[in-house]
């Protein structure tokens, strides 16, 4: 250490001969440090992922291939890149070796590198390699590892390997390993390579007894499958009723390739006599590509439109364009066949069951000092109180996703005036300091100014005088009200705020998001509350609504139940828009529609009940457009039963709903049609011998190694390879590796570790570079803070 100042502060001395040999000496001294050494498994593994981040998979194949024949030299071929800690010499670190190495790490990294370029037959080689030196003595722990046989498989329907892929998925299916992922793939193949009906709607009734959930482009493809065929209409209805609760809306393919031609077909199989058990049918499908509806909301007065033009209407510079139709439907209620669609459900046991998961998983990891704990025990005693007294908030307003609303536009007006307000005279205030990017840049933490407090209070009256909401309730942190952020406008808006009760600050460390997400869930009434005596005079039990355009989809939210959360953040967040006219800001609101955004189904007990009811009064009050589609209305004479499917699909510009009506008979609503003769024996069934039959078939054809060990219910949690160290250790929800910290979405090879990190710092001092990444790895892995 001495020797490094003489070097700095004596160039002199230092460049004298005898101080370099004193220097030399010195070094030699030092103790050498002892070198790794790696397995020829980790050589291998590291070898395949360079060159899977080169895009050569052949070679990655070959390099697998010479390892399971025991012609592969570490050595040689092994030899890793400068920087990596190991040298190219003979003494790398390396144990040599001459037996067959197999790494299941290594061998589905090439596959999935083989996957990813198309080049299925060098996968496929590679799998009868592994499975000829099975004999060997390799490890055989790929055949229970299911991302590992569910990329064979895929690899499989790729190369048109009809035996092998049907054989593998019976292999999955009997140790257990069926996923989402095996199951998609292979009906794919069935419906689009093969085109074979019995396979596909085997393979979707295994789906079915597995609870798997399938995905709106697996039921396109059997959709397609279906016409091509001329599969009866019962069955539409069938796979429908599946769609239901896991497929929120289907794509304009489904409409265009599937619906329609698939109505029409059975339409003209009853014109030539087919009819299911002597009934006569009739389908008709309306597709309506713009409705406009009218909220069923009490208001005041008029608030701004939120309307959007939807595809094939005028343009959005027309003015007639934006003007509703005379015939405004009232919102939730189909415009073919007036009937009232659902709303969202939201029971007591999906309250209390997301009540629980928020305060057992989220706050816990959320707050995690001891203030922050605090100051939520305080907010649950605030919103009790609240809730005891009878005081309930109607809407919570989230003040800073409202307040910083389009800032890099307003930013350079605040700053100034916030400047002006501290008593900087105006000749010193430069354009460096009114330029949002450049105080981004140097402020730490980030924005320097405060909320908007006109466009929350805009808001607020907003629910105030126009929706007639009584109790808003302004979220904001407690740092947005400092001294230094107010101004004197803002100091009177939210001393007005105090006043009424329509304020709460959170403390620090405590995500406000937290508050109005718990206090939203725990007043508002569920659904399938019976009414008591305080809540029988009003119409409809309470609802607390959200404004913030946040859709919460943040590491925390997603411990939540997603399908039950899903449907309460449809049923209760307003999301808003700003439109700047002049020097002020217009907000509009986007409320929430009150019918259920998902496959509905519609039983009517009579016909005529179905008939285009007398014109709705229209309202001169906020009409929403959004794009629709519907199918639906059907023409019968007589009376009947009247099945009405209202399925909505998403267009180019909005998203829109469609609906299909049958009419037939009572006794026939519950089990699918056929049309006779031999298609009612093709129908698919899923209860009785059917699954039976089903598990003969796949395990019939089934020819792989048996007697592995089971991996039981194992979870379908999806682990990928990490590019840079090759394990397996990156989490579908992860943005690094668990091992390496690796970036799994950047492109750049750069190296994250903390030891890589110490090598590139300079001087004696701590290097801010070094704390910002340790602290970005230790927030991800959510260590505590010794």
């Amino acid at each position: 250490m001495q020797l490094r100042c003489f070097h700095h502060t004596c160039p002199n001395l230092a460049a004298h001969p005898g101080f370099a040999d004193a220097t030399t000496s010195a070094s030699a001294k030092r103790p050498k440090k002892k070198k790794r050494t790696l397995s020829p498994e980790d050589a291998l593994m590291r070898r395949v992922n360079t060159l899977v981040g080169e895009r050569d998979a052949a070679a990655a194949v070959q390099v697998v291939k010479a390892a399971l024949q025991g012609s592969w030299e570490p050595l040689a071929d092994g030899a890793e890149p400068a920087g990596s800690g190991l040298s190219e010499t003979g003494s790398s670190g390396l144990m040599p070796t001459s037996r067959p190495v197999f790494s299941t790490k290594a061998f589905a990294a090439a596959l999935f590198a083989c996957e990813a370029t198309g080049d299925a037959a060098s996968g496929l080689s590679l799998v009868a390699e592994a499975r000829r030196c099975s004999s060997s003595g390799i490890s055989t722990e790929w055949l229970q590892t299911e991302h590992v046989l569910s990329v064979i498989l895929r690899l499989q329907c790729v190369a048109g390997d009809r035996d092998g892929a049907t054989r593998m998925l019976a292999y999955l299916e009997q140790h257990g390993l069926l996923r989402l992922r095996s199951v998609s793939a292979f009906l794919q193949y069935c419906c689009s390579g093969l085109k074979d009906r019995r396979l596909a709607f085997a393979v979707y009734e295994a789906a079915l007894k597995h609870k798997i959930e399938l995905t709106e482009p697996d039921y396109l493809a059997l959709g397609r499958l279906c016409v091509q065929v001329r599969e009866p209409v019962g069955t539409l209805f069938f796979m429908l009723q599946e769609m239901r609760e896991h497929v929120a809306e289907v794509s304009e393919a489904m409409v265009r390739d599937v619906l329609e031609p698939w109505v029409m077909m059975a339409n003209e199989d009853a014109a030539v006599g087919l009819k299911p058990r002597g009934v006569p049918m009739s389908l008709q499908l309306h597709r309506v590509d713009e409705m406009h509806h009218v909220p069923q909301l009490l208001v005041a007065s008029p608030p701004p439109s939120t309307g959007a033009s939807a595809r094939g209407a005028a343009s959005p510079g027309d003015s007639a364009a934006t003007a509703p139709p005379s015939d405004t439907q009232l919102c939730g209620i189909c415009p073919a066949c007036q009937a009232e669609l659902s709303g969202y459900p939201f029971t007591a046991a999906c309250r209390s069951h997301l009540l629980r998961e928020l305060k057992e998983l989220i706050i816990p990891q959320a707050c995690r000092s001891r203030r922050a704990l605090l100051g939520f025990e305080h907010w649950k005693r605030y919103i009790h109180a609240r809730l005891d007294a009878g005081d309930r908030v109607d809407i919570f307003i989230d003040g800073a996703n409202l307040g910083y609303y389009g800032l890099s536009s307003w930013y350079d007006l605040a700053k100034k005036q916030l400047m002006l307000h501290c008593g900087v005279p105006e000749s010193r205030i430069t354009d460096n300091d009114l330029d949002f990017n450049a105080q981004c840049k140097t402020s730490g933490r980030g924005v320097d100014v405060g909320v908007n407090f006109e466009l929350i209070d805009a808001a607020v009256k907003l629910a105030v005088d126009t929706y007639r909401m009584r109790s808003p309730l302004v979220m904001l942190h407690e740092r947005h009200v400092e001294p230094k952020f107010m101004t004197l406008q803002s100091t009177a808006i939210v001393q007005r705020w105090k006043d009424r009760g329509w304020l709460y600050c959170s403390p620090t460390g405590l995500n406000d998001d937290l508050c109005w997400l718990y206090g939203a869930l725990l007043l508002t009434d569920p659904t399938d509350t019976t009414p008591t005596s305080v809540t029988a005079a009003s119409a409809s039990p309470h609802r607390t609504f959200v404004c913030t355009n946040d859709k919460m989809r943040d590491h925390h939210f997603r411990l939540l139940s997603p399908r039950a959360f899903t449907r309460w953040r449809d049923r209760h967040r307003i999301a808003f828009r700003c439109s700047r006219v002049g020097d002020r800001m217009e907000l509009h609101w986007e409320l929430p529609a009150p019918y259920e955004r998902c496959i509905q189904q519609r039983d009517a007990h009579s016909a005529p009940s179905l008939r285009k009811s007398e014109k709705q009064p229209t309202p001169s009050h906020y009409v929403t457009s959004h794009a629709a589609t519907h199918a639906g209305s059907p023409h019968v004479s007589g009376t009947g039963a009247v099945t009405s499917w209202h399925i909505p699909f998403a267009s180019a510009p909005r998203s829109a709903a469609a609906s299909a009506e049958l009419t037939a008979s009572p006794d026939d609503q519950s089990v699918p049609h056929s049309s006779g003769g031999e298609q009612a024996d093709a129908m698919p069934n899923v209860e009785g011998k059917s699954v039976a039959h089903l598990e003969r078939y796949f395990l019939e054809r089934s020819k792989m190694t048996k007697g592995t060990t089971s991996m039981g219910q194992r979870h379908g949690r999806t682990h990928i390879l990490c590019r840079r160290c090759g394990r397996n250790s990156y989490h579908v929800q992860w943005e690094r590796c668990a091992a390496c910290a690796y970036p799994r979405a950047s492109r750049r090879r750069y190296n994250w570790s903390v030891k890589a990190i110490k090598r590139r710092r300079t001087g004696t001092g701590r290097c801010r570079y070094l704390k910002v990444v340790n602290r970005r790895i230790a927030n991800h892995f959510k260590t505590p803070k010794a």
